[in-house]
């Protein structure tokens, strides 16, 4: 569904939304359209789904920092209880 939304919308990078696994979850037409935007982008495929282990964003280094500080967080409350 997001990926129909933001295909009816306009100057948004639609095609660049896939399920998980790198999984195209239009069906149809909009689909074969997905794969050939993605794939004039330079992106592979492996099978069906995006080669992931090529193509797949992960977020820097601000997510894992905040990760780290809700552990810290949460493994502090935990001695304050047992205390």
């Amino acid at each position: 569904m997001v990926a129909r939304a933001l295909h009816a919308s306009f100057d948004v990078p639609w095609q660049r939304v896939l399920g998980a696994g790198g999984e195209i979850k239009i069906r149809g037409e909009g689909a074969f359209e997905q794969r050939f935007r993605l794939q004039s982008e330079g992106v592979t495929f492996r099978g069906k789904r995006v080669d992931m282990k090529r193509h797949e964003f992960k977020f820097g280094g601000k997510a894992r920092a905040i990760n780290s500080v809700t552990r810290k967080k949460k493994s502090s409350n935990k001695r304050r209880v047992s205390a």
